[in-house]
């Protein structure tokens, strides 16, 4: 299959930061942690609203600095 993601935050993130916490589901918890990270976000991607029943995947790769991580995140929106 074919996944469509749709980009909501990029950031430069400490290695340690709340950025790679883990959920167990989809809770108003894990909402509130994906509307942190959408206003984290130094591109506005005007993304429609967010909410705790979202699929998310985070992509991270490291800088030149050891304790920076530069940071893609984006929602599940369709399958092909």
């Amino acid at each position: 299959a074919k996944y469509r993601y749709e980009i909501f935050s990029i950031q430069y993130a400490s290695a340690v930061s709340d950025t790679y916490t883990f959920f167990g589901g989809h809770d108003d918890i894990f909402g509130t942690y994906l509307q942190n990270m959408k206003s984290k976000s130094v591109v506005d991607f005007n993304t429609t609203e967010l909410n705790k029943d979202d699929c998310v995947i985070t992509l991270s790769t490291c800088t030149s600095d050891d304790d920076t991580r530069y940071v893609v995140q984006a929602r599940w929106i369709a399958t092909y």
